[in-house]
């Protein structure tokens, strides 16, 4: 096996451990801080002043790059930023089982969850092949992409997907030799919405093996990995969604 390969496999077997890096992570910082705050799901409501401030209108998308200003407030103990933004007016806290949560003025909380609710205001992509010391993946974006499809794809990999936390989860997997980067690379299918803000999961990695499609479980050791199986209307459909990418 050559350099770059044995580099390659390292680095997408790493990917597969991030979950339980990232809980082990943050267990020890929940340790260290006395609580568990990250974990629980944040208050819908936040009142600052006179105003009123609202989470749970980007569903289950994450944001994405947001900026800030230099307003910082401080409710029930937490520290909060204003988020630059020239439409709606929101503050952001690093709190939730995502790492953060943004909230809305209550009064623009309709408009903005409408807004996130429409498929029409998001781009979609394909990001395909993973990054090394020498190489990066290369996004395309996929033009008139099925909303109910990726949201179907999001879904069965949700339910399928590696969970180290729930031992009993019974998933039927097959195990392979892992294949050469060039003829099957990984591939992530998602979403973000125009304005940049939000961004779908993007923590499920997939493989096109002998024209059907695959979602990666684990890798076990330095030459194998176990996969899923997608149900075949999506495999189909996603499959041509790769071979029709310019």
């Amino acid at each position: 096996m050559n350099q770059k390969m044995k580099e390659l496999r390292k680095l997408v077997k790493d990917r597969s451990k991030k979950k339980v890096k990232l809980f082990i992570c943050s267990l020890a910082a929940f340790v260290l801080s006395g609580c568990m705050r990250m974990a629980s799901e944040p208050p819908e409501y936040l009142e600052l002043g006179n105003e009123r401030y609202r989470t749970r209108f980007y569903g289950d998308l994450y944001p994405n790059g947001l900026e800030f200003t230099k307003e910082e407030f401080s409710i029930e103990g937490e520290t909060y930023r204003r988020v630059k933004n020239d439409k709606f007016n929101w503050i952001h806290g690093f709190i939730g089982p995502k790492g953060e949560t943004v909230y809305c003025k209550e009064s623009e909380w309709d408009e903005a969850k409408a807004y996130y609710e429409d498929d029409t205001n998001y781009e979609y992509y394909c990001e395909i092949g993973v990054e090394t010391v020498t190489e990066k993946p290369v996004t395309k974006r996929i033009q008139n992409m099925d909303s109910e499809k990726l949201q179907a794809l999001q879904n069965f990999a949700k339910e399928s997907d590696y969970d180290p936390f729930n031992p009993r989860k019974k998933v039927e997997k097959e195990i392979i030799d892992i294949p050469d980067e060039k003829q099957c690379p990984q591939l992530i299918f998602y979403k973000k919405s125009k304005d940049g803000y939000f961004i779908s999961y993007r923590g499920s990695y997939f493989f096109i093996i002998d024209k059907k499609l695959y979602l990666l479980y684990y890798y076990k050791g330095e030459n194998e990995m176990h996969i899923v199986k997608v149900p075949e209307e999506l495999s189909d459909y996603f499959i041509s969604v790769v071979n029709n990418l310019s």
